[in-house]
């Protein structure tokens, strides 16, 4: 099991591109994406930069399809991206003719793809990679979101290149098929591969960077810089903030519905199915969705609330009880903030070992018993639900906790 682990390149490039990864979700564009803050312009240019990407990539892989390390990972049928995103540009722009791109930073992407499958072929895999896996996972709420954004059709016209039709399997199966060939993949290639990932992150992050001056206005937070006491610009503020910004965009979200910290046991959809199995009150409110995957209705309080009962059973072996008229937070997401705000404390060497820590989270919603990942102890000594009952409540309960830390939970008024 332990060569199994060391030998792993999917495991491999999950950890070497963590931090790129959430780089890229936590980029002024992903964030304004996310929010639908997206024009038809600035999508077609979008559109038009992955255009001239797929279209090397796609073209390179063919090519070098007998390579013994791309050849793993080729699925030409299941996952080529190109023509979709052709028929997205036709309907939008309303013009067959292909449109193509001065944009400096999709041509420095495009070259080193042609320059890797020129003199480094296996490298190709990283691109892949970045590329497929990303169209297959967080791809999925973007495509949502821009269907919203621009008011595109149900029937798909103008988001097929986030629709993948021809999948031998559900989404889930076939991004666990992709691993497991990825780690197929002869090891001698795979500290290139790693690093190959990280600098296509960089170059998709260039991408967006360019796109990020094409957005549409919207709203900025204004307000004094927050500054030391020696008149400077105080850098641990600035990070709080900015956690504080991904932390409530993250609360609009639904259940899994977007790439999750690498430590998040929920970054790939549970199994519903399977979940129901180990806790029966969930049941009742199984059901299929239109691919045949096992679901749940979000919109019923009641299937929510068995849901969260079911995950934090079976996943942390805890038994709350949550009356209907109280909000009912998705577990996946709150312990993804809780993981984000771990990581910050980690990175604040100012700190004793032994000194109180405060969370404020900064929403109607109640305490997250998944807090245990973060701090030394559950929230309360018996697991109790703290009500919250309207977003137009306002008031600040402190949970005491042990080895001298706390929680403060903020409810704020709207």
């Amino acid at each position: 099991m332990h060569m199994q682990d060391e030998i792993s390149l999917a495991r491999a490039l999950r950890e070497g591109t963590a931090e790129a990864h959430r780089n890229a979700e936590r980029s002024h564009f992903t964030r304004e994406f996310l929010r639908c803050n997206v024009d038809k312009r600035t999508y077609i240019s979008y559109l038009t930069s992955f255009q001239e990407i797929y279209s090397a990539l796609e073209e390179e892989l063919e090519k070098n399809s007998k390579h013994l390390a791309v050849q793993k990972i080729h699925f030409p049928r299941e996952l080529d991206r190109l023509e979709s995103i052709v028929a997205d540009l036709a309907f939008l722009t309303g013009s067959t003719s292909t449109p193509s791109t001065q944009s400096t930073a999709t041509l420095a992407y495009v070259s080193r793809i042609r320059h890797v499958s020129k003199y480094q072929p296996e490298l190709l895999v990283a691109h892949a990679y970045v590329r497929y896996l990303g169209d297959l996972s967080g791809g999925q709420i973007l495509s949502r979101k821009i269907r919203k954004a621009l008011s595109l059709p149900a029937d798909g016209q103008g988001s097929h290149f986030y629709s993948f039709t021809h999948l031998p399997s559900t989404m889930k199966e076939f991004k666990s098929l992709y691993r497991s060939r990825l780690d197929e993949v002869p090891e001698e290639y795979h500290a290139a591969i790693v690093e190959e990932a990280k600098l296509a992150f960089e170059l998709n992050a260039k991408i967006f960077d360019e796109l990020d001056a094409l957005l549409p206005s919207g709203m900025e937070i204004v307000g004094p810089e927050p500054r030391g006491k020696d008149g400077s610009w105080c850098q641990r503020s600035a990070k709080l903030i900015g956690v504080s910004v991904g932390l409530a965009l993250s609360v609009q979200l639904a259940h899994f519905e977007i790439a999750m910290h690498e430590r998040n046991p929920y970054s790939d959809r549970p199994d519903f199915g399977a979940l129901a199995e180990k806790y029966q009150h969930l049941r009742p409110y199984i059901r299929k969705n239109k691919y045949g995957q096992s679901t749940i209705d979000f919109k019923d309080p009641k299937a929510v609330r068995e849901l969260t009962y079911a995950l934090l059973w079976v996943d942390f072996g805890l038994r709350l009880e949550i009356p209907l008229d109280t909000l009912c937070p998705p577990v996946p997401n709150r312990l993804d903030y809780v993981l984000l705000i771990q990581d910050l404390l980690a990175e604040d060497t100012s700190r004793s070992a032994d000194a109180k820590i405060r969370g404020i989270d900064m929403c109607a919603e109640r305490a997250h018993p998944a807090s245990i990942h973060c701090w030394p102890a559950p929230l309360t000594p018996n697991g109790r639900w703290l009500p919250s009952r309207s977003t137009h409540e306002a008031r600040h309960t402190r949970l005491p906790m042990s080895n001298e830390t706390s929680y403060t939970l903020a409810s704020m008024s709207s």
